[in-house]
Parts: structure tokens; sequence; C-alpha cells
């Protein structure tokens, strides 16, 4: 068999080396009879191995070459594995031959907040998800309105993702060992808020220009975006009070001006 290959830093490569710990997130996915996995970066494959102890279908994505190479040669025709960068793979397309998506995956940190995004955008694909990020970026993922954490991201994933904090993931179980700590989060897919916006786009939008300005009222911030009149318009249509910042509104606010976006 041949070596294991070192981690690449350019790709922002941190292979986790604790076997209890790869075992705990393959858990906390919990995967279900005649359900497809979708692994993100298997790396070496330290979840990839219990992976296949507990998923009928694994398909695990990998950007880089080498990686590709050695788990086809540790795993063989078990694995099914794809030379693809994640955010390039449609996982809406993927979907409809393999039925909803379960994802696991310790993402890159210069990458997991695109593949976050990503994931949203082909969230009617997915089931749940399992993922660990830099503990930071965690923190946006279930801030709550009026920290400094609170921001685009939390309300995206506050209304499509239900977002649970599961545990932290120290330095040393990484390998190399990074600067920072990790935390693993917990997406459900199949529970959105109470109540969703009529437009992905409409809220988007509103979102956008309401933190484009992060430290202007979210009247001024709406009104570079969107102009005086119509930021008035909305403001009203949503009974928000301009004076506020973006940062305190709740989701379910932004829920309100992304409908009456679309009024």
């Amino acid at each position: 068999m041949i070596d294991s290959p070192l981690a690449k830093q350019s790709l922002g490569q941190n292979f986790l080396a604790d076997p209890n710990l790869a075992r705990k997130l393959v858990e906390a996915l919990d995967p279900q009879p005649g359900e497809t996995v979708l692994e993100i970066g298997p790396g070496t494959g330290s979840l990839t191995a219990p992976l296949l102890e507990s998923a009928d279908r694994l398909i695990a994505v990998e950007i880089d070459d080498r990686l590709v190479d050695y788990l086809r040669e540790r795993f063989g025709d078990r694995l099914d594995v794809r030379h693809l960068d994640i955010l390039q793979l449609d996982l809406t397309a993927l979907a409809r031959e393999t039925g909803p998506l379960a994802v696991l995956g310790n993402l890159p940190y210069y990458a997991s907040s695109p593949i976050l995004f990503h994931l949203l955008a082909h969230r009617r694909a997915l089931s749940r998800a399992v993922v660990t990020l830099q503990t930071e970026l965690a923190a946006r993922c279930h801030a709550k309105p009026g920290t400094k954490d609170y921001g685009s991201l939390t309300i995206h994933l506050a209304l499509y993702a239900a977002p649970q904090k599961l545990f932290n993931l120290p330095a040393h179980v990484f390998r190399p060992r990074p600067k920072v700590t990790s935390t693993a989060l917990r997406f459900d897919f199949r529970r959105p808020a109470p109540v969703v916006p009529r437009s992905d786009l409409s809220l988007e939008r509103v979102v956008r220009g309401a933190f484009g300005q992060r430290r202007k009222t979210l009247h001024n911030s709406l009104s570079a975006a969107f102009g005086r009149p119509l930021a008035d318009e909305l403001l009203a249509r949503a009974a928000i009070d301009g004076r506020l910042r973006a940062e305190a509104l709740a989701p379910a606010d932004f829920v309100r001006l992304a409908d009456a976006l679309e009024e």
C-alpha cells in the first residue's frame, strides 16, 4: 500500500487523527438503512473507515489527486471516491440519483464558509449534515441576535438548517496541528424555521443590504442598498424600526423584510 500523503498547506488540510472522535462524528450523523452518505474531503480516511462500517452507500468527494489515489488503494471498490471540488458538485442532481444525502465532513478552514453556503443552496437535496469547523466560524453559525458573530450565515442557517453545536475538538487531534480549535456542528435540513421567506433571492438581497454597512442604522443600510423610498416602504411593510442595526433583528424579521420586497 502507498504511504499516506502529507497534508498540503495550500489546500488547508488538517487530518483528523483521533479514531474515537471520528467514530463520535459518525455516530452523530447516524447513517440510516438505504441512505447515501456524502463525505466532503475524506483526506486519509479517518472518517471514511467508520463510515463504511455503518453507511449502506458512501460517496467521498476529494479535491487532492494524491489522496484520491490513496483512498482508492486503501478502500478499493467499497468506496465511491470522486476527484472533485465540492463547490463544483451539483448536489441536487446527485440526490436525484441517490435520494436525499446525509453529509459528513472535516471541512478545510479556508473553504468552510463557501461550503456551508453551497449546502444551503442545495438544502432540498440534503437531509442533515455533521461538519467540523474552526470554532470562530462555528460561533457565527449559531450566534444570537445582538452579538458580534451574528450575520448573514447565522440567519440563513437558522431559517433552513436548525444548527446545533455538538462538541469541540482540540488542536492536538489533527495532523498537522492547527493553531486554532475546531467545533462539530449538526444541521438538520428537514427542520426549517416555522416561517421562511417566499423567495431565497429576496432574503439574500435584504440580508446583504442590511449588513452591507453593519455599523449604520438599518434605515441607512437599506437606503444605500435599495434607495431611500424603497427602504422606507420595506421597513413600513415589515413593521420594523429603521433606527435599529441589522444585528438586532431576529431571522424572522428578515423574513418579513424579504417578503415585503416581494409585494
